[in-house]
Formats: structure tokens, sequence, C-alpha cells
């Protein structure tokens, strides 16, 4: 045959194995070929320790976990016997049992957010503003009335043309949002260099200072700060 085959809804039947790469396949060969494929790896059980791992025995691709280690040990040779080395960890085991599922998500979202949050319950900033400490679980309310009762504000600051740096403290920031450095002539921005900074006070963080060294600057500036505050 040299066109098409329109078998109109019937079966080609009676079809032996392919043997060339053109040839076609039954559904028996490609079965047997594909089963394989998902138990790349075999799961064995759970030893307590790496040292009673098996040596004999074994099939490429097996797998026990190791209670001390917490982590999966999976056998890397060809031969089902061996040495220890002949067992990789693949890495540690991650237990989801904290995390909410989807459903919970949807039927009851604000305990969905409350588990999120039961691991961190207060968090405080280093000199520059980066997390340093996590603390305790943080209360869904107490959250709930912060973020209804934030603002952003804005802050405008005049820097002078002879000026290199100007440092702004915003008492009361809780996050800086955006800060725009202004040629106050021309209207355009300005290339800067900006180094923020967290005032702590009580390990309680209660504002913000930031300073501003402008470069190349002829002409006085204008500072503006965009932050989150109560």
């Amino acid at each position: 045959m040299t066109g098409a085959l329109n078998m109109d809804s019937h079966k080609i039947t009676s079809v032996t194995d392919p043997t060339a790469d053109q040839d076609a396949a039954t559904k028996k060969y490609v079965d047997s070929k594909v089963s394989g494929l998902g138990s790349v790896l075999n799961y064995k059980g759970v030893r307590q320790s790496s040292d009673e791992l098996p040596l004999t025995g074994n099939a490429q691709g097996d797998v026990w976990i190791v209670a001390t280690d917490n982590s999966e040990y999976v056998w890397t040779l060809a031969e089902g016997s061996g040495t220890i080395a002949g067992w990789e960890k693949l890495g540690p085991l991650i237990n989801l049992t904290g995390y909410k599922t989807k459903q919970t998500a949807v039927s009851d979202p604000e305990a969905g957010l409350v588990s999120a949050t039961a691991f961190i319950s207060g968090i405080s900033q280093n000199a520059n503003g980066e997390i340093s400490v996590i603390k305790s679980p943080v209360d869904f309310s107490t959250v709930t009335t912060a973020i209804n009762n934030a603002k952003v504000v804005k802050s405008s600051t005049s820097m002078a043309a002879a000026d290199t740096t100007k440092t702004i403290t915003l008492n009361g920031a809780l996050s800086i949002i955006s800060i725009n450095v202004i040629d106050s002539s021309t209207g355009e921005y300005v290339l800067c260099d900006i180094h923020r900074a967290a005032i702590v006070s009580s390990g309680n963080t209660t504002g913000h200072t930031i300073t501003v060294g402008a470069v190349n600057h002829a002409n006085a500036l204008t500072i503006e700060v965009f932050y989150l505050t109560y």
C-alpha cells in the first residue's frame, strides 16, 4: 500500500511484535514496556539506622527509610550485593502534618491562616531591617486588627544641593514601600545610594531611618518616602 488506510472503526488483529523502528506495535507490547516505569524506586520499609541496611539481596532502586536519619536511602548498584557505599542517601523526609489541606482552606479560610501562622508569633529585625528572630505564634485576631488599622503615609524631605547625604527618621514606620529621589529643579529622578535601618526599642521595631547619598546632583533634591504605619 502507498496511501492512507481507513479501517472505518474496525481493528487490525494478529499483528506480530515490532522489530524495526517503523513497525506497528500492539497494545500488549506497549503495556509490557511501560509497566515497569512506575516502579523505578521500590520502597522496602523502615530500618532504625543505616548500619541495618542490607548488603545482599538488593535490587537497583530498592529504597529503605532510616529512622535515625529521617532519610531515604536507595540501592544504586546493578549487582544485588556490595558494601554500604551501594546505598545513596536521597534526602530527609518532609513532615506535612502541620499544613492544612485545600479543603480546609476553602471551607474555613481563617482556620487555614491561623495554622499557617502558628509557627510565627513575633518577628524581630536586625539593624539592616532583615528578619533575625522568629518567636512564638501570631494571634490571627491581632494580625487582622493590625492590617485593618494600617495606612500608607508619604513623607517629603528636602536635600540641599551642597549636601552629600541626608538622613530621615520615620518614627512608627512598619515597612518602607518605596523611596523616590527627585531633582527639585528638573523633576527628574536621581540615581542615589540608599541605606535603610530599623530603629529597635525594647525588642520591637518602632520605626526606620533612611540615609540617602545622591550621586552627581547639582540641584536641591526632594526625597519622597512612602511607608506603612498605624
